[in-house]
C-alpha cells in the first residue's frame, strides 16, 4: 500500500478515500515492539468506537417492530427455496398460512421505504431477511441477546402493471452477521470467522437447494461454552444496518499491515513514524506541472493547476486530505487519479461510506468510455458472479483496443503549451516597481475604469523610485487631503487658497498680519479720500494710482516749499515761460538775452521774486520754473475743478500710512504667493483684505496641506498633484487616479521592454488556446489508457 488520499467536504462527517498499491511494493523493515504496541492499542480503540455493544444494535438485540419488521417464520419451503436461489417471489407465495396478506404487504413496503432512506441519505444497503437467531443468557440479568445468524441482501418490486402485490428477490451473496461474530469473539473468546461459518452453508448458487442449517449447527458448537447459547430457526425480514461491521473485521484482520503502514502508525501516536510522514512530503510546484511530458500524463477530465498538483503528488507516493466545499471538483480529481493509477499499472481502491460519492466517480469514468477501468463492489447485492462477468468484459475490451501513436499530437501539444505557457509567466511575472504581476496591474487597470484616466506617467529613474513603498505613502497622503480638497487643488474660494503657511508661527503672523491691513486700510481709505477732496483732486482707483499720486503730490509738495503758490498762476501765462527760456542758455547767450531783451529780464525778476529760497543760478531757476509747469499741467488733469496746485497739509500722514499698508502688503503676498497685491485696483484690494481678516479658520490647516504637498513633490509624485489641480477632481479620485497614472507606467515600461506582449492579439491567442484544448484530451484519451 504506497498512498492514502482523501477527499473530504467541509459540510460532510465522512469522506471517499482512495488508496493506490504496487503491485511490487517492497516488503516494509522489521517493526520495533513499541510501534507495534502504540498501533494495536490504536485499533483497539477504533474497533470500540465502530461497534455497538448496546441494546440499541438490532443484530445483537432484535426487537420485533410493529410495522418495521415482517416475520416469514414458517414460510412456504418451496418458495422460500426459489427465492434463496435466486429467483423473484411474490409475497403471497411466501407468507405462512393464516397471514394477512394486506397488513403483510404494508409492513414490507415500510421496511422498503426505510431502507430506500438508508440509502439515498446514508448511502447504505439495509434491507436483509434474518435466517436463524442465535441467543444466550445475558450477564447482567438484562433482555437476552437475539442475534440473527445469516442475512440475505433482498429488494421488493411491484408486480406487472394491472396485477397487485409485491415480489421479493435476493439482491446479493448470503451473509454472516460479523457483529455476532465480532461479539462472540471479543466476549466470549469464540474464534469464528465469516469464511468459515459460511463454508458449511448450502444452496448458495442457483439451481440448488438452499440449507442453511449446517451454519447452525457449526455456530452452536463452537459456542457451546457459553450459558444458554441456542438457535432457532426464525425468520425475519426488517432492516439490518451493520456496514460497520466490515471496517471491525478488516481492523482485526489487518493487524500486521496496519503497524506497517506508516501513516496508520503515525494515527496511533508512533513518534518516528510521525516523523517519517513529515520528512517524506514534498511541496509541489504549480510550475512544474507544464514540463510534464505528454506521454507521461493520462487526465482524461479537465483538471486546474490545484487539481493536478494533487495528483502530481498522489502519484509521488505523497499522502494525502483534500478538502473543498461541494462542486469544487474533488469527484473529477478521484476520476482522473483512478485514470493515472491505472495507466501506470497501479491498483486502485476507492471507498466511501455513501453510495452517491461513488456513483459520481463511476458516471464520470462511464461517459469517457472507461467503466472497465472500475469495479464495483459498494454495497450488498453484488454477487460473486456479477464480479466475474465485469471482469472478463473489461478484459475482452482491452484485448479489441489497437495501439496508438500520439507522437506527432505530442509534439503539437508541446509547442502550443510552451507559447500559453510562456505567454502565462509573462503576464504572471513581475511589473516593476509595482511588486504585482501584470496580469494583476491590467485587472486593476480595467477596474479602475475610465473615469480614473490619467496623462501622468513616470519614466525610467523616475518610476523607479515610486515604488511599492512610495506608492502607499502617496496613497496615503492623498487620503488625507480628500477633507481639504478645494485648498489642495487650489480651487477653494477662500482668499487664503495657495497661501504657504509654514508653521504655527507663520499661521499667528498671517493672521495678525490680516487683522493689521484690515485695520490699516480701514483708516487709510477715508484719510485718502478726504486729502483728494480737500485738493479737489480726482480719488485714485487703484494702488499704483495712489502711489502716483502720492509721488505727485510729494513733488508738488517740494515746489511749495521753494516757491510761493502763485508762481503756479504766472505759470498758466504761455509768455513767461517763452521769456524766460533763455535762462537754459549758455552764459554768453544768457548774457546777450539779459541785454537785448526786457521780456526776459522782467522773466528773471519775477520767478526770483516768487522762489522762497536763497538765490539761484539762471539754469536752475529755468529748472525748478520748468518742474513746476509740468506740475501744473499734471495737476489740472487730475483736478475735479481745475484749480492750480495747492498744499495738501494730509499728505504726511497719508503717505506714510500708505508705505506701511504696502511693507504690509509686500508680507501678506509671499504668504499667499502673490506678487500683484500692490497693483490691485483699490474696491479689489479691500475686498480681498476683509475676506482675508473674516477668515480665520483657514489658515491653521495650511501647513499640514502645505506638508503633505512638500512630501509629495519628495516622493516624485508633484506631476500628478498638478495633474489633479488642473483637472480639479473629485476627492474620491485622487488615490484612484495616482493608481492608474503609476500602473499605466509600468504597464507601458513592460511593453517597451517586451514587443511581443506590446504586439499581443487576442484572436491569435484565442486560436492557440483552441488548438491547445482540442491536442489536450489526447495524452489522456480512452485509447491511450486502454493500449
Amino acid at each position: 500500500m504506497a498512498g492514502i488520499v482523501s477527499l473530504a467536504s467541509p459540510t460532510r462527517a465522512r469522506h471517499p478515500v482512495l488508496v493506490r498499491s504496487k503491485p511490487d511494493d517492497p516488503a516494509p523493515p522489521p517493526l520495533d515492539s513499541k510501534r507495534r504496541t502504540q498501533v494495536d492499542t490504536a485499533r483497539e480503540a477504533w474497533i470500540r468506537a465502530l461497534i455497538d455493544r448496546s441494546r440499541r444494535n438490532n443484530l445483537l438485540y432484535f426487537r420485533d417492530l410493529k410495522t418495521g419488521t415482517l416475520d416469514l417464520t414458517g414460510a412456504n419451503p418451496a418458495a422460500m427455496g426459489r427465492l434463496l436461489a435466486g429467483e423473484e417471489i411474490s409475497l403471497k407465495r411466501l407468507l405462512p398460512e393464516g397471514v394477512d396478506l394486506k397488513s403483510s404487504e404494508a409492513k414490507l413496503l415500510e421496511i422498503r421505504d426505510h431502507a430506500l432512506i438508508n440509502t439515498e441519505e446514508r448511502g447504505i444497503e439495509t434491507m436483509f431477511m434474518a435466517m436463524g437467531m442465535a441467543t444466550w443468557d445475558p450477564p447482567d440479568g438484562e433482555r437476552p441477546a437475539e442475534a440473527a445468524i445469516l442475512l440475505v441482501p433482498l429488494r421488493v418490486e411491484a408486480l406487472a402493471r394491472g396485477r397487485h402485490g409485491l415480489n421479493m428477490l435476493r439482491s446479493g451473496d448470503v451473509q454472516a452477521n460479523l457483529v455476532l461474530l465480532h461479539f462472540l469473539e471479543t466476549e466470549f473468546h469464540v474464534q469464528l470467522s465469516a469464511d468459515d461459518l459460511l463454508s458449511v452453508l448450502e444452496g448458495t448458487e442457483a439451481g440448488e437447494e438452499f440449507d442453511p442449517r449446517p451454519v447452525a449447527a457449526r455456530l452452536t458448537r463452537a459456542a457451546r461454552e457459553i450459558p444458554g447459547f441456542h438457535t432457532t430457526d426464525r425468520i425475519v425480514v426488517g432492516n439490518f444496518a451493520f456496514q460497520k461491521a466490515a471496517m471491525v473485521r478488516d481492523l482485526r484482520e489487518c493487524a500486521d499491515q496496519m503497524a506497517e503502514h506508516d501513516l496508520i502508525a503515525a494515527f496511533a501516536g508512533n513518534a518516528e513514524a510521525q516523523r517519517s510522514v513529515r520528512e517524506r512530503r514534498v511541496t509541489g510546484e504549480p510550475s512544474e506541472l507544464d514540463r510534464t511530458p505528454p506521454e507521461q500524463e493520462f487526465l482524461f477530465l479537465d483538471a486546474d493547476s490545484s487539481q493536478q498538483l494533487v495528483i502530481r503528488q498522489a502519484i509521488d507516493d505523497q499522502d494525502g486530505t483534500i478538502q473543498g466545499p461541494p462542486g469544487t471538483g474533488k469527484s473529477q480529481t478521484i476520476a482522473n487519479l483512478i485514470a493515472e493509477f491505472a495507466a501506470r499499472g497501479l491498483r486502485v481502491l476507492f471507498v466511501s461510506e455513501k453510495r452517491a460519492a461513488l456513483e459520481v466517480v463511476l458516471e464520470r469514468l462511464r461517459r469517457e468510455d472507461l467503466e472497465h477501468l472500475a469495479l464495483d463492489l459498494h454495497g450488498a447485492e453484488i454477487s460473486r458472479r456479477q464480479v466475474t462477468e465485469r471482469l472478463q468484459a473489461s478484459l475482452d475490451l482491452i484485448g479489441r483496443i489497437p495501439p496508438v501513436h500520439p507522437e506527432k499530437t505530442h509534439s503539437r501539444l508541446i509547442e502550443r503549451r510552451k507559447r500559453l505557457t510562456e505567454h502565462v509567466q509573462k503576464l504572471h511575472g513581475p511589473c516593476t516597481p509595482t511588486g504585482r504581476t501584470l496580469y494583476d496591474v491590467q485587472g486593476r487597470l480595467l477596474r479602475l475604469g475610465a473615469a480614473t484616466l490619467t496623462q501622468t506617467r513616470w519614466r525610467g529613474k523616475d518610476l523607479d523610485r515610486v515604488d511599492a513603498g512610495i506608492f502607499e505613502k502617496a496613497c496615503d497622503l492623498l487620503t488625507e487631503m480628500k477633507e481639504h480638497r478645494a485648498l489642495f487643488l487650489r480651487c477653494s474660494d477662500s482668499p487664503w487658497n495657495g497661501a504657504g503657511l509654514a508653521d504655527g508661527a507663520a499661521v499667528r503672523r498671517a493672521i495678525a498680519l490680516s487683522d493689521e491691513l484690515a485695520n490699516g486700510w480701514g483708516s487709510l481709505k477715508p484719510a485718502l479720500v478726504a486729502m483728494c477732496e480737500k485738493a479737489g483732486l480726482r480719488t485714485p482707483r487703484s494702488m499704483d494710482e495712489v502711489r502716483e499720486l502720492l509721488a505727485f503730490l510729494q513733488d508738488v509738495s517740494r515746489t511749495l516749499d521753494q516757491y510761493r503758490p502763485e508762481l503756479f498762476t504766472e505759470l498758466e501765462l504761455i509768455e513767461f515761460l517763452t521769456a524766460l527760456a533763455p535762462a537754459s542758455s549758455p552764459w554768453l547767450q544768457r548774457a546777450w538775452s539779459f541785454l537785448a531783451s526786457p521780456r526776459y529780464r522782467k522773466a528773471l525778476r519775477t520767478a526770483k521774486s516768487h522762489r522762497k529760497a536763497q538765490r539761484a543760478s539762471p539754469p536752475k531757476l529755468w529748472e525748478e520754473v520748468k518742474r513746476a509747469s509740468e506740475q501744473n499741467a499734471h495737476w489740472r488733469l487730475l483736478s475735479e475743478s481745475q484749480s492750480p496746485p495747492c498744499p495738501t497739509p494730509a499728505f504726511s500722514d497719508v503717505s506714510h500710512a500708505f508705505e506701511s499698508l504696502c511693507t504690509k502688503l509686500k508680507e501678506m503676498g509671499e504668504y499667499l504667493r502673490r506678487n500683484d497685491l500692490e497693483q490691485l485696483d483699490l474696491e479689489a484690494l479691500s475686498s480681498l483684505l476683509e475676506r482675508l481678516d473674516a477668515d480665520h479658520g483657514t489658515p491653521p490647516v495650511l501647513p499640514k496641506i502645505g506638508d503633505v504637498e512638500r512630501q509629495l513633490e519628495q516622493l516624485g509624485i508633484q506631476a500628478l498633484v498638478e495633474e489633479l489641480r488642473r483637472s480639479c477632481s473629485p476627492a474620491d479620485r485622487f488615490v484612484p487616479m495616482l493608481e492608474h497614472a503609476w500602473l499605466s507606467s509600468a504597464v507601458e515600461r513592460q511593453f517597451e521592454s517586451d514587443l511581443e506582449l506590446a504586439g499581443f492579439l487576442g484572436r491569435s491567442h484565442d486560436q492557440i488556446v483552441e488548438e491547445f484544448k482540442e491536442l489536450w484530451p489526447c495524452p489522456g484519451s480512452p485509447d491511450t489508457l486502454l493500449s
